[in-house]
């Protein structure tokens, strides 16, 4: 007998500028209030750099970037929300989170057909929640779709070098 999808998932819910995305919950790890990453050389720009989370040195990428939107200055309210998929844990700065939504598996359609060229692999899907239009990402896609996030996944999975390791 084939598994079925839940009939209902959690996600949590991002602002980023006036447009609202939507992050399974289970691949949430931890939400912090943003402070600035250590930057890194030679990195693609919506790379910001890398964060100590609980001894571990994590990439964080700036969201907004990483969609394709414009780059802002960060508010008061935006957080680092950060996501795993597998072993890989990153950081994903947003304007806002701003609560928890129940999606039915029925509400989310597919993400429209795109022009070649235009990246919507890590979109999993679009639901609407009373008026607005939210888009789903699939983390998975997002972190294994980005070359310099590759590279960190590959990095991490090995040993990492104790004079790298900070204690929080």
């Amino acid at each position: 007998m084939k598994p079925t999808a839940p009939p209902t998932a959690r996600y949590l819910c991002v602002d980023l500028q006036a447009e609202r995305y939507a992050i399974p919950i289970l691949a949430v790890r931890e939400i912090q209030a943003y402070v600035a990453p250590t930057p890194l050389p030679h990195v693609p720009p919506h790379v910001r750099g890398v964060l100590n989370l609980h001894g571990e040195i994590v990439p964080v990428v700036d969201l907004r970037l990483r969609v394709g939107m414009t780059e802002q200055p960060y508010g008061r309210l935006a957080v680092t929300v950060f996501v795993g998929a597998g072993s890989q844990v990153v950081g994903l700065i947003v304007d806002t989170a701003s609560r928890v939504l129940d999606i039915e598996h029925g509400e989310i359609k597919p993400p429209p057909e795109m022009a070649d060229g235009i990246d919507v692999s890590f979109i999993a899907g679009i639901a609407r929640s009373s008026d607005r239009v939210i888009v789903v990402l699939d983390v998975d896609a997002l972190l294994r779709g980005d070359p310099a996030l590759r590279a960190s996944a590959a990095t991490q999975q090995g040993a990492p070098s104790p004079e790298l390791r900070r204690d929080s």
